[in-house]
């Protein structure tokens, strides 16, 4: 059979065409967006970043430092095409005027998906995203509490399968932390994370 759709938006890979007799005449309907197998996500990636912190201590001089830092994380995401939300976990390493930080952050992380949504048959979506995540911080023997504000862009490669993605982005974050020994860190980070990201239906 040749089907002829005149009207509405243009069929692409993953939507569902339904077809149906109503007497005489045939119907046909069309569901839109279906993501299928990228409805759900989780992924890990891994973050390189130089960053400049500002050190404020009671009753010294604030002093800037600039340094290297890493940072691992895991998300699982809901994906409604156009946007992906969910969880984040991040652990974060660095050195800091040469003293060891490490960071465990929770929080959470929305992604706007632009030129096409993430749907089945789209092999490259680029989006741009933020994170805000609460964390607690090891300063040696001190720990110290505070927040973290990412923005990123880039996107999201399904090079090898339809349900599987390669992710890269540039990052810029920042970071308030508070100490338990009246000091108080200002960063400034900016970095590449490359990662994973498994989608999968329901």
């Amino acid at each position: 059979a040749i089907i002829q759709v005149i009207s509405g938006d243009r069929l692409e890979r993953g939507d569902e065409l339904e077809i149906h007799f109503a007497g005489d005449s045939l119907a046909i309907s069309s569901s839109g967006l279906t993501l299928g197998t990228r409805a759900h996500s989780i992924s890990g990636e891994l973050s390189f970043s130089s960053t400049s912190t500002t050190i404020e201590r009671a009753n010294v001089p604030n002093s800037d430092e600039q340094q290297s830092a890493f940072a691992i994380d895991g998300k699982y995401g809901w994906n409604s095409g156009d946007y992906e939300f969910g969880p984040l976990l991040t652990y974060n390493g660095t050195t800091v005027d040469g003293e060891n930080i490490s960071s465990l952050r929770v929080g959470g992380f929305l992604e706007y998906n632009f030129l096409s949504p993430n749907r089945p048959g789209v092999e490259l979506v680029p989006a741009t995203g933020l994170s805000f995540e609460l964390l607690n911080a090891t300063l040696d023997s001190s720990s110290g509490s505070g927040y973290g504000l990412t923005v990123y862009l880039g996107g999201k490669y399904f090079m090898l399968s339809d349900s599987l993605a390669f992710t890269g982005f540039l990052t810029f974050n920042q970071d308030n932390i508070s100490y338990a020994n009246d000091r108080k860190d200002t960063s400034q980070t900016t970095g590449l994370r490359f990662g994973i990201a498994q989608y999968f239906c329901c």
